[in-house]
């Protein structure tokens, strides 16, 4: 028995021609993603800061904000259960599950669940 799949980006089994559920660009790598790639290979090999601090500072500084106001994960869902976790208190479990179901986010809810 297979688990259905329901989220987008099944490109392998559906004709997909432009699906935004997923982060993917419909136009493709650009060459500048690719010559960055290629001028870095070498740092392939090296397992990612899981804190992002380089990332976390460049950004902040572009950005002109504080590094603790800046965020990075591995993708969208992955904050939106980051979040969840963070303001889901122990002691009253019950009452952030009714509100999360009657915000709509039941699924969420379902999903964070599981994962725990």
């Amino acid at each position: 028995m297979y688990m259905v799949y329901e989220h987008g980006g099944d490109i392998y089994r559906n004709k997909v021609r432009l699906d935004f559920s997923v982060n993917t660009n419909p136009l493709g790598m650009s060459e500048n993603v690719k010559k960055a790639i290629a001028e870095n290979i070498e740092q392939f090999g090296i397992y990612p800061d899981a804190m992002c601090v380089n990332l976390r500072n460049a950004i902040a500084e572009k950005e002109q904000v504080g590094v603790d106001n800046v965020l990075c994960s591995n993708g969208a869902a992955e904050m939106i259960f980051a979040v969840v976790r963070a303001v889901m208190p122990k002691k009253s479990l019950f009452r952030v599950r009714e509100g999360i179901k009657k915000r709509g986010f039941a699924n969420l809810l379902l999903l964070f669940e599981r994962r725990k």
